[in-house]
This record gives C-alpha cells, structure tokens and sequence, in this order.
C-alpha cells in the first residue's frame, strides 16, 4: 500500500474512528484497519458492537489495507504538520512519512481484522443529517445503557428512550424509504457517534445491526437483545391539567434551589397555582425557594428530582406543559412527548424525611415509569 492524503483529513479520520475503540485481548480490534482503494482511504474502527468507518480523498499509488494500532497511529496524526502525509507499507510495517517526519511502525495483516457488517436486504429510510441531530438530543439524553433506544422506522423515523423515571419520543420524516417498517433497540453510545451529521443519512435495519451512512461516514451497530418492556401507551398520563411557563426562567430557577437539593440529593416541592410555580426544598443545613410566572387551569403539587426535570426542560425547546399526577408531561408540536415521573405531594413529604440511604434510585423523589 502506498498513498498520499491531506494531513488534517487523517487526523480528523483518525480521531473518529478510535472513539469506539475498547481495550480487548485482540490487536487486530485494539488497531484501525487502513484500506486504500479507488482514490480514497477508509479509516475504521470497530470494537465488535460498535463500528465506524471515515472516508478520506487519497492519491494512491499502491492499493492495499493494513492494520495500524489506534493509540500511536492517532497520536502520531495529531502532531503531524506539514500539510500532505504518505503512508506506505512494506510486509507488516507502515511507515508515517510528514515533511522531515518518518515513523515506522509494526502493524497487522489486514486478512485478522473481523468482518464488518453491510447493509442487507431489509428496512432503509434516509433522513436529514441536521433532523437527526435533533432527534438525537432530544431523545438519547433519557436513555439508560441497559435499555437502549428504541427505533421504529417507518413513513418517520421514530425514537423512544427511557432510564426508568424519564421518558422522551420524538420523531422526524422519512425522505425515502423502504418497506417493510422495522421496531429495535439500539444502543445510546452508537446514536451518539451521529450528533454531528449534516449530510443525508442512509439508515439500514437488519436482524442484527443498525447501519447509518452519509457519504463519507459509516456507523454500525449489534442491536441490542434485551426487551425494552414498555409500553408507551399506557405510561402517557390522562386527565391532564395545562400549564405555560417560561422553560429558561424555570430551568434557572430549578438550577438554584438544586444548588442546595443536591448537597443531600433532596426532593424539590414544585407546587403550581393560577399565576405562578413555587419552587422549595428544605435540608438539614437549611431552605431555598424560588418562583416563576405560569399560567395554569388547576392548582397542584407534586416531589421533583431537579437535576432530571432541568435534562427535560433542556431537551423539550418549549413553554408549555401537560401535568398529571405524578407526572408531567411536555408536548411538542405534533413529534415529541417528554414525561417525567415526580411524587405525590404526600410521598413527597415522606421522602423528604427519608435518611439518604432509604431514598430511590433517581435521587430522592419520583416512582418508576409503569411498564
């Protein structure tokens, strides 16, 4: 193999590709596989639940693949400064050549990298890059490892994720796509690696992966066996009572009165009248409250964990929400419904009295999502 490539174009390459890289008992997944064809490189990086591959212009000479460790080869990159690199191999050497600069490195055939998922005959839609990442941030952000996020493709791109007390869905249309519709679990980490797309992206669903490309990108996935378990239905609250408020004035006021929730992972009272929302907590090292205005047709109050409804608030990108005991539940347009688990007012005051190490899983108030 021998080709010459942009520096800048490397490194960027590079740096994608070994962010899913674990450390495993196996060099060939501990390396990126470098294959140079057809006037590009492809850098790839794959720990054999999730994969990425860059694609990058090159001037070859030679084609061939090797694999190349991904600790020094992305090191090496990131401290190259002339503005073209060649990178050539000789048997199971490559060779770094910058300007003046020349390292030489022992790497692995390319014959012991494992084989990489392709898209099969199956589900496909194609979405826009900059709704994907929309979508993405206003969805992953309620997703627990363990769960995963749930997918559905069909006529829109759909995507549910919960960790138990959060809830998020939200949705976006399809460009184009293919038929049958398909319904899997994915895991957070793998929509993460899309958050900064802006081309289209091909979305592929198989029996076994999840492949998303643009068109010098490839992110592939193992969708996840465990069932999700929940259905969605059931857990959106009825009778609900409307409430309108500013959401940067409340997520302000709910990052000040955390200030002091947090030093014993303390409940907040959130208590809503005609006019405005009080907000309150009271710890053995002392008291805070804060308010602001809202307009709402029912007065209530329930028990918050202030650090997951501010992750909602920053998610939903809007001013009103729908309140049902214990929960409240934001709607956006006709795309997203966000849904957080609160208390009671009465379970609130006995969680509140609770020594720390009796209080539940998501930091002192709330009850699980009902499955």
């Amino acid at each position: 193999m021998k080709l010459t490539c942009n520096t800048y174009d490397l490194k960027a390459a590079c740096a994608k590709a070994a962010r899913v890289i674990d450390k495993s008992p196996s060099p060939a997944t501990n390396g990126l596989l470098l294959k140079a064809e057809s006037g590009v490189l492809a850098v790839t990086g794959y720990n054999l639940t999730i994969g990425i591959s860059v694609k990058i212009p090159a001037m070859i000479e030679i084609p061939g693949a090797i694999i190349a460790d991904a600790k020094i080869l992305t090191n090496a990159a990131g401290k190259l400064q002339k503005e073209n690199t060649t990178l050539c191999t000789d048997d199971d050497i490559l060779t770094v050549q910058n300007g003046r600069s020349n390292l030489k490195v022992k790497g692995i055939h390319a014959e012991q990298y494992p084989e990489l998922p392709t898209p099969e005959d199956g589900t496909t839609c194609r979405v826009d890059g900059a709704n994907l990442v929309k979508l993405i941030k206003k969805t992953v952000f309620a997703a627990a490892d363990d769960k995963g996020v749930r997918m559905t493709v069909s006529d829109n791109l759909r995507l549910c994720a919960t960790d138990g007390f959060t809830f998020a869905e939200s949705s976006i249309p399809c460009e184009e796509g293919t038929a049958p519709g398909a319904t899997v679990t994915i895991p957070p980490k793998a929509l993460l690696e899309l958050s900064d797309a802006t081309d289209a992206v091909e979305i592929s669903v198989s029996s076994k992966h999840f492949i998303a490309q643009t068109r010098d990108y490839t992110l592939f996935s193992r969708l996840m066996s465990t069932a999700w378990g929940i259905d969605v239905d059931k857990i959106i609250p009825k009778n609900t009572a409307s409430v309108k408020t500013d959401f940067k004035a409340l997520t302000s006021a709910l990052e000040r009165v955390q200030i002091l929730a947090s030093t014993e992972t303390q409940p907040v009272k959130m208590s809503l009248s005609r006019d405005a929302i009080e907000l309150s907590v009271r710890t053995t090292i002392g008291s805070a409250t804060d308010s602001v205005t809202g307009e709402t047709d029912s007065d209530l109050a329930i028990g918050i964990n202030a650090r997951y409804l501010v992750r909602v608030l920053k998610a939903a990108e809007t001013d009103s929400f729908l309140s049902a005991l214990p929960c409240l539940r934001w709607i956006q347009g006709d795309s997203s419904t966000y849904i957080y688990s609160g208390a009671t007012e009465e379970e609130y005051e006995i969680q509140r009295r609770r020594p720390n190490t009796a209080r539940s899983d998501n930091g002192g108030t709330g009850r699980q999502i009902n499955k």
